[in-house]
């Protein structure tokens, strides 16, 4: 059985865009950047854009539509991961190794990312290993650091310390 099988992806879904449209609500340059008529670097759960990929970017790396379909069906496998880590309790995981198993997921998530947007595949270059739900590891000092091989990572953070149970 896989470590995420309590998880309904629907219902997964339903929350991502149940919890976009509260932000929306909330954050009002947000929302008017999604106001706009949905163009294909929207990326939408459950009629609620949750996400926009960049137009510029897309067009300087020379992406193809079916690279962009690719690109928006990983930010949404990344949401529903991140979405069931944070209805999942570090402290009484729904199983042993949930955690660990989430940051290699998302890591490859990144890879294929990387890929997509036609960029090397380079571990010193991903952003989301840290902006993880229960990551405990130093965002900012994370930040400074990117684009180099070191990180620095806490030794109690559940999904990348040592001390996982």
């Amino acid at each position: 059985m896989s470590i995420f099988g309590k998880f309904d992806r629907k219902n997964l879904r339903k929350s991502i865009a149940k919890r976009q449209s509260r932000l929306l609500k909330e954050n009002e340059d947000i929302a008017n950047v999604f106001k706009m008529v949905p163009t294909k670097y929207h990326i939408i759960i459950n009629d609620v854009p949750v996400g926009f990929l960049s137009p510029s970017l897309a067009e300087k790396q020379k992406i193809s539509d079916s690279r962009l379909e690719n690109l928006k069906k990983l930010h949404i496998s990344k949401d529903e991961l991140f979405e069931m880590m944070d209805l999942s309790d570090p402290e009484n995981p729904p199983s042993e190794l949930f955690f660990p198993e989430c940051a290699k997921l998302l890591k490859d998530i990144e890879f294929l990312m990387q890929k997509e947007w036609r960029f090397s595949e380079d571990e010193a270059c991903h952003t989301w290993w840290c902006k993880a739900p229960h990551c405990t590891c130093p965002k900012l000092d994370n930040a400074e650091r990117f684009g180099t091989k070191y990180k620095i990572i806490r030794e109690d953070c559940p999904l990348h310390g040592n001390k996982v149970k």
